[in-house]
């Protein structure tokens, strides 16, 4: 890794007011990925890195701002429990010469920030910006019904990324997302000016509310490139007087989704999503199959291996008794001819066997053989 760092090109301060400065293009980190500095983040310095099968997103905190490290360690442990086509994923964690890197995956698409017309008379299709609005319902729908909840807080044009080729969306940063957390009165003022919630700032403990709070906020930025929002913080201006494309329900429901009280907001994002749909009935392929949970994938992986080691005994059973019916089948087999020779072939073979001795002539003849010029003579002896 180089030890040189190239002060920021655009000289804009960091966490702290802090200088910020980047790693020259293509330094090598880790020896393997080659960095090339993209944009700056809320915690730090934001670089894209090339690898031999791709690309990736690496975010880097100075290693001497605690708070940052922590909360980049917050966000690893976060999104590594999590699997949704709506979440990037997380690849490596690694420290280098006094800095903390995280490696994301990379989405080959824009943020929402990048998308919005450069003309401020030009506002993009409601039906576009309530097909985004319904997946990242989708998204919070899962992180909500996760135990404990998990809450975003930080939604917000720069946040959400397009796909270039599909169309779909990807939630990119979850640095500030926490789980829900029973009996604890407030979060503390974390979020984004523009979309926070009341509660962000003290107002209450954050949950699934606040985040419905934080998407209407955001639905209400892009709709009017960012003009909603007045002076005071939770005041917007009526959507329909800077946009008059937008139909009237889907002012009613941002407006509802945007009341400072969270009991009168839209209680779940599964409410707020179904009446998304409604105001564009085109738009129901973008409702999602049952979501599953990281405790149902659970069950579901234990009924799985269950199953399947039921039919692994069931198949040793009945090789198990296979080979106990084939011995038992050799064992009488066996028995069989045992009793064969037993019953049938030993008797025969006795009687045909003499059971008495024969008479045998204890006599003993001795032949002499007498010299030549002598006559034989043989003689018997008896006992």
């Amino acid at each position: 890794m180089s030890l040189f760092r190239d002060p920021l090109p655009d000289g804009s301060p960091g966490f702290e007011n802090k200088s910020l400065t980047i790693l020259p293009k293509d330094t090598i980190l880790k020896r393997k990925y080659k960095v090339s500095f993209l944009t700056t983040g809320g915690m730090g310095i934001i670089y894209t890195a090339s690898l031999p099968d791709g690309k990736c997103i690496i975010k880097e905190v100075d290693g001497t701002q605690s708070k940052l490290v922590i909360a980049l360690n917050q966000e690893k442990s976060t999104i590594e429990r999590l699997d949704h086509d709506g979440i990037v994923k997380i690849y490596d964690f690694f420290e280098e010469e006094g800095y903390y890197y995280l490696v994301m995956e990379y989405v080959d698409g824009k943020t929402i920030t990048e998308l919005l017309p450069s003309s401020p008379d030009i506002y993009l299709p409601e039906s576009t910006v309530t097909g985004w609005a319904i997946q990242i319902c989708n998204i919070l729908d899962y992180l909500h019904n996760l135990k404990p909840p998990l809450i975003y807080r930080d939604l917000k044009p720069d946040n959400i990324m397009v796909e270039n080729n599909t169309g779909n969306i990807k939630i990119i940063d979850f640095g500030v997302a926490r789980y829900l957390k029973e009996g604890k009165n407030t979060d503390g003022d974390f979020g984004s000016v523009i979309t926070a919630s009341p509660e962000h700032y003290g107002g209450g403990k954050t949950d699934a509310r606040s985040d419905i709070y934080t998407l209407g906020a955001t639905m209400h930025a892009i709709l009017t490139n960012g003009k909603g929002q007045c002076e005071e913080l939770f005041i917007f201006h009526s959507l329909r007087s800077i946009n008059k494309d937008v139909s009237p329900d889907l002012e009613k429901i941002i407006n509802k989704s945007l009341a400072l009280e969270p009991e009168e907001r839209y209680q779940t994002v599964k409410e707020f999503r179904d009446a998304l749909l409604l105001t564009q009935p085109g738009l129901a392929s973008f409702r999602p199959a049952p979501i599953e949970t990281p405790q149902d994938l659970k069950k579901k992986k234990e009924q799985i291996i269950t199953e399947r080691l039921g039919k692994k005994v069931t198949e040793e059973d009945k090789k198990k008794v296979g080979l106990i019916f084939t011995i038992s089948v050799l064992l009488v087999v066996l028995a069989i001819i045992i009793g064969f020779i037993c019953f049938i072939v030993y008797p025969r073979y006795q009687k045909a066997v003499p059971t008495s001795t024969p008479n045998v002539s204890t006599s003993i003849d001795y032949v002499h053989i007498l010299p030549p010029d002598r006559e034989s003579v043989i003689y018997n002896r008896y006992a």
